[in-house]
């Protein structure tokens, strides 16, 4: 099963290669899809709790990352746009967290995480 990930996880770090692409190319797309996984890793767990405990619309928040990664990974498919699909991944990694704790009732209220 683990063997299986990881080669689904390697065809994914591929979409955005080219023939034309240096290594050091390459080595920035895997890095952004990795980093990206792993943040969608990081979201599900964050909604998942806050489905837990009864924040259903805080939740939507950390949950739609996986979403909006996958959409800016298709996007990184289809176009081979590296640096718009950078600049967008770059983009909900920092505004989603803020507003999820925005949504949390603030930095006040919710600054027991940043600790």
């Amino acid at each position: 099963m683990f063997v299986f990930i990881v080669k689904i996880i390697d065809i994914v770090s591929r979409i955005a290669d080219t023939d034309l692409n240096t290594t050091e190319e390459k080595r920035q797309h895997r890095f952004l899809i990795y980093m990206g996984i792993l943040m969608s890793v990081g979201g599900m767990f964050w909604g998942s709790i806050c489905i837990y405990i009864d924040f259903p619309f805080q939740a939507t928040l950390p949950l739609g990352y996986p979403i909006l990664t996958a959409l800016n990974y298709f996007y990184l498919y289809l176009t081979k746009d590296f640096k718009t699909s950078q600049s967008i991944q770059i983009s909900i990694s920092l505004f989603l967290p803020f507003f999820f704790q925005l949504s949390l009732g603030g930095f006040v209220a919710s600054g027991g995480v940043v600790f």
